[in-house]
């Protein structure tokens, strides 16, 4: 799939804002190959696409990341092997051309050549695979899937929870300080391994593609450090108070104590952001970060907490 944004700064004209690509480069490899210049599956591919780019009058490229993009300690390759033949064909494809070159450090590198602005587009805030024992099947999924982070497969605690003890794999909770921590090192690891000076966080998950996604948006979020603070702050147990029961029929998705909790959970997120900020400083203050953003809520398949 193929996209393009247009950005405004503040106080840019329309006549300066940047219009830029978003190739799905694993899609583009599998959807245009082997050995055209839109499946971008070598070097000269890729300066052929920049060029080409350059010519429609893009400014620059929003290039996904891949597990290659990041150390291999941050990543455990679940031992399973695709039951669907056609998917396991086209993730056999994959790897065999990210094997051959490294998309980033080419495109990072050719982008540069030609003033072109390269933005590696990080999809995996909320999409941190799972292990090969998650998931149901059902169309459009993926099971099991076919890597897991190495922080979540160590520590599942860290995934959200339901009032039940029910896991939303792929998302992670923020409240936990590793959480934030082994995410903020995949940035690190990569600013300081290619040089890239834009990032775009990426809040869309893969969840779906693996279970089913929640039935109500304010389904998720009581793990123990949520728990805790909404009694240190509020005086409220969540798992027992039926404010945040979201089956009940009486539920009230506008009273003052769920906000309060919705607030707890995006000021996670935001905490996460100033650490991601602060550590990037540490590698390059000029390092630019953009987060897509839904609104005030981060809305499906999250939930419905508020961001700051």
């Amino acid at each position: 799939m193929a996209l393009s944004t247009t950005s405004l700064a503040l106080g840019e004209s329309r006549a300066t804002c940047r219009n830029n690509a978003i190739p799905s480069w694993g899609d583009y490899v599998c959807a245009f190959g082997p050995g055209t210049d839109p499946a971008m599956d070598s070097p000269e591919a890729v300066e052929n696409m920049i060029r080409h780019w350059i010519g429609r009058g893009f400014t620059g490229v929003y290039l996904r990341t891949d597990l290659a993009q990041l150390d291999p300690s941050m990543i455990r390759r679940n031992p399973v092997r695709q039951p669907n033949p056609r998917l396991a064909g086209f993730w056999h494809f994959v790897d065999e051309v990210m094997e051959r070159f490294d998309v980033h450090e080419v495109a990072q590198r050719l982008s540069d050549k030609h003033d072109f602005e390269f933005w590696a587009w990080h999809p995996h805030l909320y999409s941190d695979g799972a292990p090969e024992t998650a998931g149901t099947t059902g169309p459009g999924r993926m099971v099991p899937w076919s890597y897991v982070s190495a922080y979540t497969f160590a520590h599942p605690e860290a995934i959200t929870v339901d009032r039940k003890g029910n896991k939303l794999w792929m998302v992670r909770e923020y409240a936990y300080p590793g959480a934030r921590a082994s995410k903020v090192a995949e940035f690190v690891h990569m600013a300081r391994k290619y040089g890239i000076r834009r990032f775009v966080a990426c809040m869309r998950s893969e969840v779906s593609q693996l279970q089913d996604p929640p039935d109500k948006a304010d389904q998720y979020g009581f793990n123990p450090p949520v728990v805790d603070d909404m009694k240190r702050l509020y005086g409220v147990d969540i798992l027992s108070d039926p404010r945040f029961d979201v089956d009940s029929p009486s539920f009230d998705p506008l009273n003052p104590m769920v906000e309060n909790w919705r607030n707890l959970r995006g000021g996670y997120v935001t905490q996460f952001f100033r650490e991601l900020r602060a550590a990037l400083n540490e590698v390059d203050p000029k390092i630019r970060i953009c987060v897509p953003l839904s609104g005030e809520r981060a809305g499906p398949p999250l939930g419905n907490w508020r961001l700051d």
